[in-house]
């Protein structure tokens, strides 16, 4: 058994999908093929929210668009108890993981719907987005470990990288 694991990391299969776990804000997600691994860097956004909302208590609805593994919603949730979240995610395998780690980490609080993020109907007082930001040509020059086998949708942001911000750009306005 443990050379079949060493067999899979030797091919670059990330830790994360080969022990089905992954730490965020130091709570244990689930994680594994068909979404992407949540990166120590990606808590930076939580730390943002922190600093600009005072009241950590107040009544917020949050909303994650392309929540993945849920690890963002469920972190800031997390640090806002008196909030509420929605997290959109249309990737049906990461809304399985999303829909699982939100079950077991976040019950009462966190809602996780198989859509398209443009299908969110505001108003929100926080959104969470880590959009695809990799332009398509540089995809393969990626580390294995993401190139090879983390979902290129999560990845992929178009031909200069700014695709899905595009997109934000219109949508927020509206539901923020």
């Amino acid at each position: 058994r443990f050379a079949a694991l060493v067999a899979r990391r030797t091919a670059h299969e990330p830790f994360a999908y080969i022990t089905g776990r992954k730490e965020f804000w130091s709570l244990d997600f689930d994680v594994g093929p068909g979404v992407l691994v949540p990166r120590p860097d990606t808590e930076t956004l939580i730390e943002e929210a922190l600093r600009i909302v005072p009241d950590k208590n107040a009544p917020l609805r949050i909303a994650d668009l392309g929540t993945g593994s849920g690890a963002l919603l469920i972190a800031a949730l997390k640090e806002f108890p008196g909030a509420t979240g929605v997290g959109f995610e249309s990737s049906p395998q990461a809304f399985k993981w999303a829909q699982g780690n939100a079950e077991r980490l976040m019950p009462a609080r966190a809602a996780i719907r198989p859509a398209d993020w443009n299908s969110a109907e505001g108003p929100f007082d926080l959104i969470f987005c880590n959009p695809p930001y990799i332009p398509s040509k540089d995809i393969e020059s990626l580390a294995p470990d993401v190139s090879c086998f983390e979902p290129r949708a999560a990845l992929d942001g178009g031909p200069d990288g700014l695709e899905a911000y595009r997109g934000l750009a219109s949508l927020l306005p509206r539901i923020l």
